[in-house]
């Protein structure tokens, strides 16, 4: 009996917990986090007794969480949850742009809102109709807000220790380089996911969306981040793979003992086929003097 009222407890900890996000979406793993940090002397296994193997936090949620917590879809390659009675499953979103959209304030794209429906969309045009509301896009300002208030948040002897990176004027790039040495970049990628969620919410109340939808409508730039992030990915292995073909091609056709004028042209086709547009633009080196170069090894 004890342990049952022990059991008891420990729910009655965990709904609370998850009452403050209730009408969002969360991935397994954020339900996990929530679970973990409201109980964090409850043992999922033990109670679902699964001591090993996957699926003991889906067993757990549809035998104690359910049907307040409930599995509507999937986000990448984790299950996504609605909390709240009567939540419904987000649209679908596979779109980057979304998220640049409204991140970036230099994106050509705007951000709008269909009121009737909740749905996210972009647009190169300023305007569509009375249905669609667009959404302001962050600003450099709120950029730097953001960034200052993660700042505050850090310990103090972790600012020592990022120096002048967190200085007003210091660029973005050294900033992001201290945090990865720090070992905080990922606390800022998460700090500025919730912090663009929390801008998003406002400009939602601003356009006059129905806020029963704005749970939905902050999922789809959360997706839309992560398709980005997944593209980014792809065309970091494309790249690599690339990089690496051309590679073998150039030694392949390096170790040929004589080179035509044709092998010569095929040569530098091959190294800028596989080259990306940055380097092509630090190129200084003009093609007469790589071609005099590859004639003194013929």
């Amino acid at each position: 009996m004890a342990e049952d009222s022990g059991i008891k407890e420990n729910l009655a900890k965990i709904k609370k917990a998850l009452a403050e996000y209730e009408g969002q979406y969360k991935t397994g793993a954020v339900i996990h986090r929530i679970v973990t940090d409201a109980a964090p002397g409850l043992d999922i296994r033990q109670v679902v007794e699964m001591p090993t193997g996957p699926g003991a936090l889906t067993k757990f949620i549809e035998a104690h969480l359910s049907p307040y917590v409930q599995q509507i879809g999937h986000q990448g390659g984790d299950k996504l949850y609605g909390i709240g009675e009567g939540v419904e499953a987000p649209p679908e979103v596979d779109d980057p742009n979304i998220w640049k959209a409204f991140v970036s304030p230099s994106s050509i794209n705007h951000l709008f809102v269909r009121l009737s429906d909740g749905v996210l969309i972009t647009s190169k045009e300023p305007q569509i109709d009375d249905n669609h509301k667009r959404i302001q896009r962050a600003s450099d300002a709120e950029h730097s807000q953001i960034r200052a208030e993660f700042v505050d948040s850090l310990p103090e002897e972790v600012r020592d220790d990022l120096g002048t990176s967190i200085e007003d004027g210091a660029s973005y790039d050294d900033f992001i380089t201290s945090l990865r040495a720090a070992g905080r970049a990922g606390s800022w990628g998460r700090f500025r996911r919730i912090a663009f969620r929390q801008l998003l919410l406002q400009r939602l109340e601003n356009v006059g969306l129905d806020e029963s939808r704005w749970a939905a409508v902050a999922h789809q730039l959360m997706a839309s981040q992560n398709a980005m992030f997944q593209q980014d990915e792809k065309e970091i292995r494309t790249e690599r793979a690339n990089a690496e073909k051309g590679r073998n091609e150039i030694v392949h056709l390096g170790s040929k003992p004589n080179h035509a004028l044709s092998d010569k042209r095929l040569f530098l086709q091959q190294i800028l086929a596989n080259m990306s547009s940055d380097h092509l633009r630090a190129i200084q080196v003009p093609f007469g003097a790589v071609l005099d170069a590859l004639e003194g090894r013929s």
